[in-house]
């Protein structure tokens, strides 16, 4: 059977990025990954496409999300600690490029009236300069991994997962966080 996406009609500025590139690939994987979302967590698809409105967030061919991250480079020296980044709010999640950072769903918040709760945070451009942090990351969501966008603020969301693909240049990052493009 098919499952329609509620709240597509919020994905213009994708389907006319995949329209200018003449590849549809990530867009329908996108779609595809979310149906059997739907019928567990409506809500949160309904949401991830309010999220998703402004544009600012390309899918990726896989069909997942790329979004931004701000996080702390971690003050240790040593050499096997080279490249490790910590969370900007509790500083105990432990990740770095190539990480899968992930937590169980029943942990985080799914609660959409609740601005700031449990889950892992991530954000659309337009709001990266209200994270701390001095390093900022690229990253890939899955879509089903969205639980909770806020009522008060979509433009950010609590997950249960990323995958970090890469840490942006100091250049880039200055670019993302006044909210322009690289």
């Amino acid at each position: 059977g098919r499952t329609i996406i509620p709240e597509a009609q919020h994905l213009a500025a994708q389907v006319k990025a995949a329209t200018d590139l003449k590849d549809f690939t990530g867009f329908q994987k996108f779609l595809e990954r979310l149906g059997p979302v739907v019928p567990k967590r409506r809500f949160s698809v309904e949401d991830l496409m309010k999220f998703m409105k402004h544009g600012d967030l390309p899918i990726a061919d896989d069909g997942s999300i790329v979004i931004y991250k701000r996080l702390t480079a971690s003050s240790v020296k040593a050499e096997k600690d080279a490249g490790i980044m910590v969370d900007v709010h509790s500083r105990r999640v432990k990740q770095k490029v190539g990480s899968h950072v992930f937590m169980d769903e029943s942990l985080v918040d799914p609660d959409r009236r609740r601005d700031c709760s449990n889950g892992l945070h991530v954000a659309r451009r337009d709001y990266l300069q209200a994270f701390s942090g001095n390093v900022t990351v690229l990253a890939k969501l899955a879509p089903e991994d969205v639980i909770a966008v806020p009522h008060s603020d979509a433009r950010k969301l609590r997950a249960m997962a990323y995958h970090i693909i890469a840490r942006l240049s100091d250049e880039d990052a200055a670019l993302v966080c006044r909210n322009k493009p690289m």
